[in-house]
């Protein structure tokens, strides 16, 4: 084997290295961003919830005179809140 063969094939290796080595590099990359993604839209979503519920039991309360009037509403408003958080 010349010295020229044996320089193409070490230089072959290296950049076969080098490609595994940026695949696992642009893998790691998307999981990032993907699972910041996803935090990002359960934040929101999590947020709008609570938001959603506080709004129907200020509903309640301004409607009905008083949480206490429409206590079962109430309740069922803090279940659907709590199931949802689960």
């Amino acid at each position: 084997m010349s010295i020229v063969a044996k320089d193409n094939k070490d230089m072959q290796e290296k950049i076969e290295n080098y490609k595994i080595q940026l695949g696992k590099y642009h893998g790691m990359l998307i999981q990032d961003l993907t699972g910041k993604v996803a935090q990002e839209k359960t934040a929101a979503f999590a947020e709008a919830l609570v938001s959603e519920h506080k709004n129907k039991l200020i509903k309640l309360k301004d409607d009905t005179g008083g949480l206490s009037k429409n206590a079962d509403a109430a309740v069922d408003v803090l279940f659907s809140l709590r199931v949802n958080a689960l």
